[in-house]
């Protein structure tokens, strides 16, 4: 299927909360792959579980929210995609250090 291209969108919600979406297109000859992530109202608190013991704070509240756009192909030199990223934003409340 050379340069045949689809538009697709998937859609999932982590078991704590909190929303991943990737809108885009994909290719298959060449393999390519063009599109957003965006990832809205993921608790904070549920990451630093996990990564907490990199930080020396916690955080007991809050969500995070961003989004980044994406592009790579086969037909490019291993370094020929590229990321994007948009303004991402995250808040936080009930911090303590």
């Amino acid at each position: 299927l050379p340069d045949e291209r689809g538009e697709y969108a998937l859609q999932a919600s982590g078991p704590a909360g909190g929303l991943f979406a990737w809108r885009g297109n994909l290719g298959v000859n060449p393999l390519a792959s063009q599109g957003r992530f965006t990832i809205e109202g993921v608790p904070l608190a549920n990451l630093f579980d996990l990564l907490g013991s990199r930080f020396a704070f916690d955080v007991s509240d809050g969500t995070l929210r961003g989004a980044a756009a994406a592009s790579r192909s086969t037909s490019a030199p291993p370094r020929g995609g590229s990321v994007r990223a948009q303004p991402a934003s995250a808040g936080a409340t009930h911090a303590r250090a």
